[in-house]
């Protein structure tokens, strides 16, 4: 009986240690992810408003009578990034690796 403890003593602390190693690559791929989301929505804000600053003057050079306004689809639409991505938690993932 003793030894079945101990056996599942180093089981269950073997378990939390991949546990703990995963928990530390989930973080890194969510920094990653974050900072790649971040990035890309500047690139598209910056985007945006070169075309929509672009588009007016391109206008006006290819037609001399053309009015200098953008019409509603020209119009940058703005990007709302999450400060925070919802992970499932750490039992959700042992959940979901058991079921497999």
């Amino acid at each position: 009986m003793i030894e079945q403890f101990h056996r599942r003593l180093a089981a269950l602390k073997a378990d939390y240690k991949s546990s703990q190693i995963a928990m530390a690559e989930l973080d890194a791929k969510r920094s990653h992810l974050r900072d790649t989301m971040l990035r890309l929505s500047g690139a598209i804000q910056v985007l945006e408003e070169e075309l929509a600053h672009a588009e007016p003057s391109r206008d006006i050079a290819t037609t001399s009578d053309a009015p200098n306004t953008l019409n509603s689809e020209q119009s940058p639409t703005p990007i709302h990034i999450p400060a925070e991505i919802p992970l499932p938690s750490t039992y959700e993932i042992l959940d979901a690796n058991e079921s497999l």
